[in-house]
């Protein structure tokens, strides 16, 4: 495979995948309406639409990794290369985190885990694998990553924390959280916890390692059966792996990892055969591959601008939209038009032919 072999249906996941961000954090950030439930993260325990954005991100980086770096050595300047652009992510990742601290150091705490952060770690760990690891040795890593992770969460609390991994933070994961990071966690109190910690890390990299895996097959024949077959597979490991170890995107579990990996490997595998086996022009696909080539600018932009979702026109376009579709669906015009002016700004990067790269 070339490098940088670009595939529009790719572009177009990712696309989608950063508007569902988009979608998840608005309506976190609206919650003054009533927002459905599938539109908010899971307490610990479950598998919601807002639970699905991040790991299915996670698996397409490793496949971009794939589409973009031919296997061979790894030599010195690659790896720096590879450091530099992980070091970028991670900072600003913590820019973007740490905003408010930077306001106000006293009435904030500084927060090590984010989004971009993960991200940043996991590319660290992947990219140099694509280029040295064949793909058995891949699976042999995210199996091992899997089952060494599933081993640690049953492990006995050393602060006598009885382990329940029904109940949050009550395992060795988040100890490791409370202990290193003490009072800069996400999830305060005696059992706190980072959602995007340090040990919960290593499963995100195995679903790295799933998307390489994914992305070294997607220009072979017969792949949307393949991926829908592969699909179908891992969300059948995940439900058995959920008898388990329960499916948690805060735990950031194995059966999580496999049941978002499956979910994520069949929505690919059926974008490709129609975008780019069968060459159907899609509605909205423009606008979703314009977010897909600037995900990184699409998603730093919508969370600096979060503050207007604050304003009061958006209760003004929700009580607009009550009187006409009713209260409980009225959130939707403050999302649409949040979102809507993200996709703005992308379309005119996409129309211009910037693409902001880290």
């Amino acid at each position: 495979m070339p490098a940088s072999y670009r595939v529009a249906s790719l572009d177009i996941l990712r696309g989608l995948t950063v508007i569902g961000m988009i979608v998840v954090n608005a309506a976190a950030g609206l919650q003054r309406f009533p927002i459905p439930a599938s539109l908010l993260h899971s307490h610990w325990i479950g598998l919601t639409f807002a639970d699905l954005v991040f790991p299915a991100f996670i698996f397409m980086v490793g496949v971009s990794v794939a589409l973009s770096m031919p296997t061979g050595a790894l030599d010195r300047a690659t790896m720096q290369r590879m450091a530099v652009r992980s070091l970028r992510l991670i900072l600003l990742g913590l820019f973007l985190t740490n905003i408010y601290w930077l306001a106000d150091p006293e009435a904030n705490t500084f927060r090590w885990g984010g989004v971009l952060q993960r991200i940043g770690i996991v590319f660290l760990v992947i990219a140099p694998s694509q280029l040295v690891l064949s793909t058995r040795a891949l699976v042999t890593v995210a199996v091992a990553l899997l089952v060494g992770y599933s081993a640690l969460c049953h492990l006995p609390v050393p602060d006598g924390t009885p382990v329940d991994l029904h109940v949050a933070g009550a395992n060795f994961i988040a100890w490791v959280d409370r202990v290193v990071l003490g009072t800069h966690i996400y999830v305060r109190g005696p059992l706190g916890y980072d959602p995007e910690g340090l040990l919960s890390t290593l499963p995100a990299i195995a679903q790295g390692c799933l998307g390489i895996i994914a992305g070294r097959q997607i220009s072979a024949s017969g792949t949307p059966l393949r991926f829908a077959i592969g699909g179908v597979l891992l969300l059948v490991a995940g439900g058995f792996a959920a008898l388990v170890i329960p499916v948690s995107k805060d735990l950031w579990s194995a059966s999580f990892v496999l049941v978002t990996s499956g979910i994520t490997l069949a929505v690919l595998g059926a974008l490709h055969e129609f975008i780019d086996v069968r060459r159907w022009r899609l509605p909205l696909t423009p606008l979703a591959a314009a977010f897909g080539v600037n995900a990184i600018a699409a998603y730093v932009l919508h969370y600096v601008t979060a503050g207007v979702l604050n304003w009061k026109i958006m209760d003004v376009l929700y009580t607009a939209a009550a009187g006409i579709i009713g209260s409980q669906t009225a959130f939707i015009l403050p999302i649409i038009v949040f979102v809507g002016s993200i996709g703005w700004a992308m379309r005119a990067l996409q129309r211009r032919g910037w693409i902001i790269k880290l």
